[in-house]
């Protein structure tokens, strides 16, 4: 991956900074969108970062980001959370997470 993509990837994976491996077992398990759970903090945060490396987006690069990109980022970044996220299970939960985080970056450009 560049440097955008690294950025991006950051972005889109942030959204799991607050939460342990449990919690997003957890959640794969009964279905739960992390939407639903932020907090307005976490939301803020999310936005500060986006606000950081707004100049360097467009839709084309936050789209390019994959699912594959995602569990390299958690394999490198959070451990705890890869064998949670590379499941069955874990990956399409993952990807509708992921969609959903692209789908508000883009909202923002």
């Amino acid at each position: 991956m560049g440097f955008l993509e690294d950025l991006i990837t950051d972005s889109v994976m942030g959204f799991l900074e607050e939460f342990s491996a449990d919690d997003v077992e957890y959640m794969i398990q009964e279905n739960i969108d992390i939407e639903d759970l932020y907090s307005e903090d976490m939301k803020d945060d999310l936005l500060e970062i986006f606000e950081k490396i707004r100049p360097y987006l467009d839709e084309e690069s936050i789209n390019k980001v994959t699912l594959e990109d995602m569990l390299k980022w958690t394999l490198h970044n959070r451990p705890d959370l890869y064998e949670v996220l590379s499941s069955p299970r874990g990956r399409v939960w993952l990807n509708r997470q992921a969609n959903k985080v692209k789908k508000l970056l883009i909202s923002l450009l």
